[in-house]
């Protein structure tokens, strides 16, 4: 399961589409569609956001919008992993960061 997570988040690393012009326009569904592209089976996640999103300036250049979400998703063998929680960073519509709480 944690070897799914990591390839999860290693994909996630690259750079995904554009689906919101600015950080103003990003909205729960918006915030989805950008996260499930590095997902093995995107139609089965599940997401529970936490609080509000927030503009952050993590240093080294990483700065955006920041949240935190759940992840629910099929693994390999079609069962769900269980909810995990991430913290990630969007600037304009593209991942910039993402990392799972321990």
């Amino acid at each position: 399961m944690k070897k799914a997570l990591i390839v999860f988040v290693a994909a996630l690393a690259f750079g995904q589409p554009a689906f919101a012009k600015s950080n103003e326009e990003l909205s729960d569904k918006n915030v989805e569609e950008i996260l499930r592209t590095g997902l093995k089976d995107p139609d089965s996640a599940r997401f529970r956001f936490q609080k509000s999103r927030f503009e952050c300036d993590l240093g080294d250049g990483i700065r955006g919008i920041c949240g935190v979400v759940e992840i629910n998703a099929r693994n390999s063998y079609g069962g769900y992993t269980g909810f995990e929680k991430f913290y990630y960073v969007i600037d304009n519509g593209r991942l910039v960061h993402m990392q799972r709480k321990e």
